[in-house]
């Protein structure tokens, strides 16, 4: 039995805290909460499970060192890094260097160790070297399918020219505020946005690329588009007018030899109609995922989730807290150090039948 803490409650946390109760080879001994509100209540109170019911014993806390005196094996780390970086960075390295592994989905550049620098990446191998133990982040929406997904599919090739992975989903269902722009008065959209915002999210995974189609990566830069929406609307975040942003296209462009060979392009909607020249997804209710990798041979597939009850948000979200939840295991085998996606034996991250619930 691995004993688990799970840190953070939020859209994709309380997810994996419901998957925990649900796996009878994870124990939950801990968990950390942000929200005032939410200390002292039972984790069964704050999970979105599958199955089960009834109390759990382990109350919410807002202290670290309950945490740590509950004694896990891993954290499963997935507080928000909303203008707080360095807090984070703090918090992890309190973590590793105590002897706890880490699996994260927070600052979705750490998927590769070189992703928010070399002081970072120094600091998060100094704490593991500290403590004995293992950091991986697997990332976000819903995680891997833009670099290791992608590299699995490359392992086909003779030779690889260039990567394209698109994405597109109505996100109207996003209960929180976003970063990239969407919801901006698009008149001052370009006071509000700060330029290279998504490149940096996105670093770690063109740096995991590079490195597994051994390229050298010159720069990461970002193109971004946007398009209001016309008219007055509300979604789950808010009410918006005519002059906000509705829809929103991206490029992450990893730069080898001069040229963007190696691009991650999304395109999210509060509204269906809104910028309708950007990528689509296959269908309306299915969050979709294109990845065309110029070789030989070429590769060209096209990857949607769906599910009933789940909206484009809810597959996302779910996806990237199922990735982290079977990485534990793997993780807290694993050797000491930073680890990523690509150097941990992926196949074994496979889900577990949950308790009480017939095949």
């Amino acid at each position: 039995m691995i004993r688990v803490a799970q840190w953070g409650t939020g859209n994709v946390g309380s997810l994996a805290l419901g998957a925990i109760l649900d796996d009878s080879t994870l124990a939950l001994v801990a968990l950390k909460v942000g929200r005032p509100e939410n200390v002292g209540r039972d984790a069964a109170d704050l999970a979105k499970r599958r199955s089960g019911a009834g109390s759990t014993g382990v109350l919410a806390t807002d202290d670290s060192s309950v945490v740590l005196a509950a004694r896990p094996d891993c954290v499963l780390y997935m507080d928000h890094d909303r203008d707080r970086g360095p807090q984070v960075i703090d918090e992890l390295c309190a973590l590793l260097s105590r002897g706890v592994n880490v699996v994260a989905t927070t600052m979705p550049m750490l998927v590769h160790p070189d992703g928010a620098g070399p002081e970072v990446r120094a600091r998060l191998q100094e704490a593991c070297v500290a403590g004995g133990s293992s950091f991986l982040c697997t990332g976000i929406e819903p995680g891997f399918t833009a670099d290791v997904l992608v590299l699995q599919f490359a392992s086909l090739c003779r030779d690889v020219r260039s990567v394209r992975v698109a994405e597109a989903m109505n996100v109207a269902s996003y209960r929180t505020k976003w970063r990239s722009g969407l919801g901006n008065d698009i008149r001052s959209d370009g006071e509000t946005y700060r330029p290279g915002h998504i490149a940096r999210g996105w670093t770690g995974t063109m740096r995991l690329l590079a490195d597994g189609l051994g390229l050298e990566l010159d720069d990461v830069r970002e193109v971004r588009h946007v398009a209001a929406a016309g008219r007055e609307f509300e979604v789950a975040a808010g009410r918006y007018g005519p002059d906000d942003i509705a829809a929103l296209h991206f490029e992450v462009q990893g730069i080898v030899a001069g040229e963007p060979r190696l691009v991650v392009e999304h395109t999210y909607r509060l509204l269906d109609d809104v910028g309708p020249e950007w990528t689509q997804p296959v269908d309306p209710g299915r969050r979709t995922t294109r990845i065309r990798i110029g070789g030989t041979p070429e590769v060209d597939v096209t990857m949607s989730l769906g599910g009933e009850g789940l909206d484009p948000t809810d597959q996302g979200v779910l996806g990237t807290a199922m990735r982290a939840v079977h990485a534990i295991p793997l993780v807290v085998a694993a050797a000491p150090g930073l680890r990523t996606n690509v150097d941990l034996p992926t196949r074994s991250q496979m889900p577990r039948q949950p308790k009480n619930v017939s095949a």
